[in-house]
């Protein structure tokens, strides 16, 4: 018997290229005696990822570098980016004149093959890798029937341990054996479920010759069933595009009936028009030639090619791939424009023309409105992809480690794999949000974190924004639809106008009283009210409310899926994330956002918080309304004052009764906002227990991790306001805790982050809010002075001469200055109230009209990367700022 051909090297799926590259081998590496030049190019072709960069300079001689890039080629380019490495080849010959000889008799462009059911498979996998489901166990049954899947394979497919790896590793396979394997694949799915068969276009590979493997010109030696002791363990990479996630995004949602297909049903709309060629870029196009955006008019505006290349390298640059562009409504696309330079409030009425809330829509709005802005400057943008590119390098020390699964941009996008939360009984799968805990979280660079991408809530959410579509789309009566629509929304920004309320109005003052029902026009209003970048919005609904349609429907969704963005992002549920809003030019005030309010909770052990985990359920209504009961009971402090009688009886004991949880919630020990989405979950409303079961599940996650012990219950550090120094241009993006708040020393610390669009000088001001013997305290200390000067009526009117604060003040130290504003603190030793008077007397002769205004601690920073960090300390007496990132910190 013949030896078996190397893994990976199988006839059927190699082109002409590839083959020569193969053979041509070793007069390849003899040439290559400077690899340098050939990685540049090809990293300017965008086809090697600074992974494989990485692993190729790490060789120590020229020939071992050489063969592995040749390595890399064989196992994990595609036949297109072959012919992209060969191009570079030919164009690098002056710098290897070896090559020139070599280069006279490779295949010409004209003799490579198609190979079209290769490519739909690639371009489908994604898709596909979610929705396969259990159909990959036939599927791969058939595959290795005819041969063209070994038993080794076959086992290491069925071994994965999610229907996601499964689907991934059998797609791989059929990817690499090349046409047979690919229709088969595709016949077979036409055999197990039709549906899922027509939307995937596999009726349309009848048409299409499938090559055998005979096509080549070789004939194998031998069955696959033979040569299965040359594959190994572990799958090798393939070109065909990733989800993102290195294989543990498993969408599943509740089990089907036995007369609907087996492929698993996701919450994502994926679009059926699939781009039909791979870009020249190295990567697959997001966008296909027919997109359209609709203008204010009504009329089709179709993307020039300049537009829609644009476009693809963004969303090449934000990770996100076809079939998750059109349902990726979990990214903060206003926050991306920021960086781009681009006004929120212009990039918000971009994004209102394109009419449409889904990433691709939005995205191509944008790209559309920075050409518009820039006068077509299409290098401008490229610019700014690559200056942020460079900055998620230099904050990872100047190596991105996984260039596929990792963003060019220091944002992430993708939403994270939901969790499963298992009964135990009928095999019943309720789709949330991934549980990462804090700990996981927190001490991520915003480069490596995902800053601007939604919480489990978040997901919870947008999930029901999905729904609310696919109903009206499924509504035999448009009317019928939209109210149905509706009151899915309805959930959504009911949950957001909880995020808005103060906690003032979340603490009832009636034991008895109850939430009122999510009602659409009453959080319309509470948006209104709190929310001045979407007042205009909200109006509009409100007065479009007493005749919704389907344009209704799409303009409420849209804000509904900014509101979710905007107050659910990553860490924002701890107390990590705060909402930006620009007070005054150059100004952001800092709303925390969080469920870690201040009150003195001393929560619970973590053997209690174990046992309670372990005894939760969320099957249904009644299940979970019984588990936030137990957990409620088990934090009172004794039975002498728990309201609920649970507190001698033990975890599991719940009574039978109707309980009255509100005299619990409100004592003082829980989080107002989160002692309100628990009084929702507990409503026993029907209609909370279907559409809104996921995100009251999340409430119970939510509430078991509240019950945790940690210093965040009785202690916070709040950054209150941001100003940006040295003129405009400037903006600040994020900030956000960077670290645990741990107590060492006696004193409380932690480490927050702050993101600009650029290196840039800063003033931020912070305080302390804590519980001690059970009573609230803040603190602000050391005080500073602010000196503010308005501006001058006009240009033309110059300023009259300003007082040198700096030398006229001895008893204080200038912390910041900008053009209208000067910081002083005290000197050691030196009473605030002395500096104010220095202030005030020094200024008594000056022309210029001046306020003088006492603020809480305040430090400067002076950045040299777009992240940097600064840790606080509190030891009782004051706070204290010193940089942790090299940034130059000043208070």
């Amino acid at each position: 018997m013949a030896a078996a051909p190397a893994y990976g090297h199988w006839p059927g799926t190699m082109g002409p290229l590839k083959r020569w590259v193969l053979e041509s081998h070793e007069k390849i590496v003899d040439a290559l005696y400077s690899i340098d030049h050939l990685l540049d190019r090809l990293i300017s072709k965008l086809v090697l990822t600074d992974e494989n960069y990485n692993e190729v300079r790490a060789e120590p001689i020229p020939t071992k570098k050489a063969r592995k890039l040749l390595e890399i080629v064989r196992l994990q380019f595609s036949e297109q980016q072959v012919e992209v490495f060969v191009e570079c080849l030919a164009n690098s010959q002056t710098a290897y004149p070896k090559l020139r000889t070599l280069l006279q008799h490779r295949p010409q462009p004209g003799e490579v093959k198609s190979f079209p059911t290769v490519e739909k498979l690639r371009r489908q996998s994604s898709e596909l890798c979610h929705r396969l489901g259990d159909l990959t166990a036939p599927i791969t049954v058939q595959l290795f029937a005819n041969e063209l899947l070994g038993q080794v394979e076959k086992e290491h497919v069925e071994n994965a341990n999610t229907p996601f790896d499964r689907s991934k590793k059998l797609i791989d396979v059929c990817l690499r054996r090349g046409e047979p394997a690919c229709c088969l694949f595709y016949k077979a799915l036409r055999h197990e479920d039709p549906n899922l068969a027509s939307e995937m276009g596999a009726f349309d590979v009848e048409n299409v010759t499938c090559l055998s493997i005979e096509t080549t010109g070789e004939t194998p030696q031998c069955s696959l069933l033979s040569q299965v002791s040359v594959c190994p363990q572990t799958p090798v990479t393939t070109a065909f595009p990733e989800t993102g996630v290195q294989g543990d995004l498993t969408w599943l949602v509740r089990e089907k009936s036995t007369d609907e297909p087996r492929s698993l049903a996701t919450s994502r709309d994926f679009d059926p028009a699939t781009p039909n060629s791979s870009s020249n870029n190295g990567f697959d196009p997001v966008f296909s030639d027919s997109l359209t955006l609709e203008s204010l008019g009504g009329e089709s505006v179709t993307l020039s090619a300049t537009e829609q290349e644009l476009a693809n390298e963004v969303m090449h640059a934000l990770s996100l791939e076809a079939t998750t562009a059109t349902t990726g409504p979990d990214y903060d696309i206003l926050s991306f424009s920021e960086l781009l330079g681009l006004g929120r409030e212009h990039a918000w009425e971009a994004l209102q023309e394109a009419g449409g809330w889904d990433v691709r829509r939005q995205v191509t709005a944008l790209v559309c409105a920075f050409l518009k802005a820039t006068g077509g400057d299409a290098q401008r943008l490229r610019n700014k992809l690559h200056q942020a590119h460079r900055s998620c390098k230099a904050a990872s020390g100047g190596v991105v480690t996984n260039a596929r699964a990792r963003p060019l941009l220091p944002i992430d996008c993708r939403m994270r794999a939901p969790s499963l939360w298992r009964s135990g009984r009928g095999g019943h799968l309720a789709m949330l949000g991934t549980r990462w805990s804090v700990r996981i979280n927190e001490g991520r660079r915003f480069s490596h974190s995902q800053g601007f991408l939604v919480s489990e809530r978040g997901v919870c959410l947008m999930n029901l924004i999905s729904k609310a579509h696919q109903a009206f789309r499924a509504a035999t009566d448009a009317t019928e639809g939209v109210r149905e629509a509706l009151r899915l929304l309805a959930i959504v920004l009911h949950d957001c106008a909880l995020a808005l309320a103060p906690d003032e109005e979340l603490l009832l003052p009636d034991a008895a009283a109850r939430l009122p029902p999510p009602s659409v026009e009453r959080c319309l209003r509470r948006v209104a009210e709190t929310v001045p970048f979407h007042r205009e919005g909200a109006d509009e609904l409100l007065g479009d409310l007493g005749d919704p349609d389907e344009a209704f429907l799409e303009q409420a969704s849209m804000l509904a899926a900014q509101l979710v963005r905007e107050l659910f992002k990553v860490g924002s549920e701890r107390g990590s994330q705060y909402g930006l809003h620009v007070r005054a030019r150059d100004a952001y005030a800092c709303t925390p956002h969080s469920l870690w309010g201040v009150t003195g909770f001393a929560g619970l052990s973590p053997l209690v918080v174990k046992k309670l985990c372990r005894e939760q359920q969320s099957e249904n209504h009644e299940e979970l309304r019984a588990s936030l009961r137990r957990i409620l009971a088990r934090t009172s402090q004794s039975p002498a004052d728990n309201p609920l009688g649970g507190g001698g009886g033990g975890v599991g004991v719940v009574p039978d009764v109707q309980m009255d949880v509100d005299s619990l919630l409100r004592c003082g020990r829980f989080d107002a906002r989160l002692s309100a989405r628990v009084r929702w979950a507990l409503e026993p409303d029907a209609e909370r227990r279907g559409p809104a079961l996921p995100l009251h599940a999340q409430t119970l996650a939510d509430l078991l991790e509240y019950a945790r012990r940690s210093e965040r219950h009785s202690f916070a550090f709040r950054v209150e306001r941001v100003t940006m120094l040295g003129g405009r241009g400037r903006s600040l993006c994020g900030v956000r805790s960077a670290g645990p708040l741990v107590r060492i020393d006696g004193a409380m610390e932690e480490t927050v982050g702050f993101l600009t669009s650029e290196p840039a000088a800063f003033l931020a001001s912070v305080r302390c809010a804590y519980v001690h013997d059970g009573e609230a305290y803040e603190c602000a200390e050391p005080r500073v002075c602010k000196v503010a000067f308005p501006r001058a009526s006009s240009a033309a009117t110059a300023a009259p001469p300003r007082v040198d604060l700096a030398d006229a003040v001895s008893s204080g130290e200038v912390v910041a200055e900008s053009p209208n504003a000067v910081w002083i603190r005290a000197r050691e030793g030196v009473a605030f109230e002395s500096v104010v008077g220095d202030v005030k007397a020094a200024l008594a002769s000056s022309s210029e009209p001046f306020g003088v205004e006492t603020e809480g601690f305040c430090f400067r920073v002076e950045a040299h990367e777009r992240e940097s960090q600064v840790r606080l300390f509190f030891d009782g007496n004051g706070i204290r700022a010193e940089s942790t990132n090299g940034a130059v910190v000043k208070t």
